[in-house]
């Protein structure tokens, strides 16, 4: 399956979905989606702009949002603590969900966590954005599911539905969904 570019008018009528919405899910991958990717972790944190953009999203009581990465929990939880929204984090076989006092057993995963999630809420609107193999898992469990929407960054095939090209698009996407 090859995912359709995010053109004006697909983008428009995504908007529009996400307007008309009273309860939105927000599947965000960090590490080359939200920004470019980075080996040193240091250079990875996010600027001003994205955290007033997260805040602004997150900060919306229709919205539930989750930054999703691979990248250590604690590194994340202390540039996004003071945000409203939840942070998955997996690796080395173990998953962590920030805000959660849980422990997960062996094999729970993100796939398995979005879900459970989506068993317990009905979301009419559900956006999944990512950019590796591990974003592709989640596009596979939600892109049958009502509302939702699931977003490629980069090149390379997908079973996302639609692409963008780069984090500077997902940004742009983000910030037309902010004050909604």
């Amino acid at each position: 399956m090859d995912a359709k570019v995010l053109d004006s008018h697909t983008k428009g009528g995504l908007l529009d979905r996400y307007r008309a919405a009273s309860r939105r899910l927000l599947l965000l991958d960090y590490d080359g989606t939200l920004t470019p990717f980075f080996n040193i972790p240091t250079l990875a944190e996010p600027d001003n702009i994205l955290l007033e953009l997260l805040e602004s999203i997150s900060g919306n009581e229709r919205n539930s949002v989750y930054i999703i990465s691979e990248r250590d929990n604690v590194l994340l939880e202390s540039w996004f603590a003071q945000l409203p929204l939840r942070i998955i984090t997996e690796s080395d076989g173990k998953i962590m969900i920030s805000r959660e006092d849980r422990e997960y057993p062996p094999g729970y995963n993100t796939r398995r966590a979005v879900r459970d999630m989506l068993d317990r809420t009905a979301y009419d609107f559900i956006l999944a954005i990512g950019d590796n193999h591990r974003d592709e898992e989640l596009f596979d469990e939600i892109r049958e599911r009502p509302g939702a929407f699931t977003i490629k960054v980069g090149a390379g095939s997908s079973g996302a539905l639609y692409r963008v090209n780069s984090p500077r698009a997902v940004i742009s996407l983000l910030r037309n969904m902010s004050g909604c």
